[in-house]
């Protein structure tokens, strides 16, 4: 690449379904099972389900069937799609039977028939699609193979990603049209004898053209379930509109041979990869495990996750429920509605990045990332450290749908906590000035987000009460001309709020924090006459005097 032009590249067959393409998939395949080994491809259990392709190529192949395992080991491939809305045919109680005689090929979905032809054309018998191995019309069923997507691709020999498809409909192969260069491309010879090949291809290079970190904003990046599709999967035949990717754990690969760099992927959450498949991996590969960064590259996931749209809003726990049992081999401890026992504090301090409002019906607690199906973010990259100051999980509880599902959906769930805690009061106060007296950080609501036509900011201000004691006061600043202000108590909020603090960094020079120090903002509930807590919003404080936060009150809450 030099300015804005590329110098020589491979030729791209943009017929995805042609034998060139067919033949890359295969090299690429058997390169890293032959000469990488980079994965352990012993047979392994197939999924309850799975589609018995055939292995004939010819135009009489055997139709397609669905097949019971019955615990039997071989390689099958899985597939990562977009339903796209309604699907049909799928799995029911009604076809199971007739379908394990014949699928209707005529009649499935492109992408399903398109997935068929790769497998066959990769030479692997089975064949797992989550419509058509799965009971569509069995809630049971569904709860029983939910649990299992950890193993169901993690021990697929790849995964077939249909990366450019927005439903099932579009088809995986389907020949796009070629968008035409504004200039056409020149040759350069290289070698003197024109008898012998030696030309090289230049061209203006296409700022829109199709590469591998273009598909990272594609169909399947905006779909909740299919996330952990992508991590779980250690090899992934990627299909885009005019070309195949590769990726392995040795790296990753394009039918263009575009080399690694900014226009393919990172190779993101090495560390978590080695947990989710280490059992597949070569014995040097394995190390021993950074718990911290799995802990990181868990906290990165939930943040990319909540950016992600499910068509069942009682999924959010459920999709993410294989990557979170990959996880625990290496956290350990006990999963908490998306959250570690092991690391709990750490684990509260989430906030939306807009809002992030509680859906109902019930789905998780109030303190869960799962509340709320707005992206989230994560503020706190290091675990606490100051011990005398951090929020301590003292008890819990979670009461899941399926008690042999701990990582699925959930009916209820509380925790109590301790920590330090200070008098919260929320005021509806608007003021025009920020003043550095009584400013000492700022405030996300769980149930606001920017108001429209007015930059607001939820600042949080160190005031004293009338009898000498100390509470916080959150009021809404905004950009205007410096006034002076009163504050107006007619306008504070009736309800009970407490500030808890979770994390509080360690000191630099013994008088303040060494940076911002963060907590929860929660607000008492009575049930059954039992004084209970939920979670309104997230707060930071600049980095406080140390000899403040010993003022402090420690007290027990309950959280739900």
């Amino acid at each position: 690449m030099i300015e804005h032009y590329r110098i020589g590249r491979r030729a791209v067959d943009t017929d995805l379904g042609s034998l060139k393409n067919f033949a890359i998939a295969n090299r690429w395949l058997d390169e890293c099972q032959r000469i990488h080994k980079c994965l352990s491809d012993a047979p392994r259990e197939l999924p309850t389900r799975v589609i018995d392709v055939g292995l004939s190529l010819t135009e009489h192949c055997t139709p397609p069937r669905l097949t019971l395992s019955h615990g039997k080991k071989d390689t099958y491939v899985a597939l990562s799609h977009c339903w796209g809305g309604k699907i049909t045919p799928v799995l029911t109680r009604d076809n199971i039977e007739p379908f394990q005689l014949e699928l209707p090929y005529q009649t499935l979905p492109a992408n399903f028939q398109d997935a068929i032809k790769i497998t066959r054309n990769l030479g692997i018998r089975y064949l797992w699609i989550d419509s058509l191995c799965i009971l569509q019309d069995s809630k049971h069923d569904w709860e029983v193979e939910s649990k299992r997507m950890l193993w169901v691709y993690r021990n697929a020999t790849l995964t077939i990603s249909a990366s450019a498809s927005k439903g099932s409909t579009d088809g995986i192969l389907r020949k796009h049209p070629v968008p035409t260069p504004e200039l056409e491309p020149a040759y350069l010879r290289l070698l003197a004898d024109p008898g012998r090949d030696g030309l090289v291809k230049i061209e203006v290079r296409d700022e829109d053209e199709e590469t591998l970190r273009r598909l990272e904003s594609g169909p399947l990046s905006r779909r909740g379930w299919t996330l952990q599709e992508s991590i779980l999967g250690p090899r992934q035949l990627f299909y885009g509109k005019y070309q195949i990717f590769w990726r392995c754990p040795l790296g990753f690969q394009t039918s263009d041979g575009l080399p690694a760099g900014p226009r393919t992927h990172d190779n993101d959450f090495a560390t978590l990869s080695t947990v989710l498949y280490g059992d597949r991996l070569p014995a040097p590969t394995l190390q021993s495990i950074d718990t911290e960064q799995v802990l990181i590259d868990y906290y990165e996931l939930v943040e990319q996750y909540s950016h992600r749209r499910l068509t069942y809003a009682s999924d959010k726990l459920p999709a993410f429920s294989g990557l979170a049992q990959g996880v625990q081999k290496a956290i350990g401890g006990i999963y908490l509605a998306g959250h570690w026992h092991s690391d709990f504090a750490r684990s509260l301090l989430w906030y939306g990045d807009l809002e992030c409002k509680h859906v109902q019906p019930y789905r998780a607690p109030s303190w869960s990332w799962a509340v709320t199906d707005e992206p989230i973010l994560y503020q706190a990259k290091s675990p606490p450290k100051s011990k005398k100051w951090m929020t301590q999980l003292l008890s819990h509880q979670i009461i899941s749908k399926d008690t042999d599902n701990p990582y699925g959906e959930i009916v209820s769930g509380h925790v109590e906590v301790e920590g330090p805690t200070k008098s919260f009061i929320r005021s509806n106060q608007v003021i025009d000035l920020t003043d550095e007296r009584f400013y000492i950080g700022g405030c996300r609501f769980d149930d606001l987000g920017p108001q429209e036509g007015i930059h607001i900011q939820r600042n949080l201000y160190r005031m004293v009460d009338d009898n000498g004691d100390d509470f916080i006061l959150s009021m809404n600043t905004r950009t205007g001309p410096q006034k002076g202000w009163d504050v107006d108590p007619e306008l504070f909020d009736s309800e009970t709020y407490l500030a808890i603090l979770v994390h509080v960094p360690d000191s630099i020079d013994g008088e303040y924090a060494g940076s911002d120090a963060e907590g929860l903002v929660v607000r008492k509930i009575v049930e059954n006459e039992e004084e209970q807590y939920e979670r309104v919003g997230y707060f930071h404080l600049n980095p406080p005097k140390m000899s403040w936060l010993d003022s402090w009150t420690s007290q027990k809450v309950k959280l739900v």
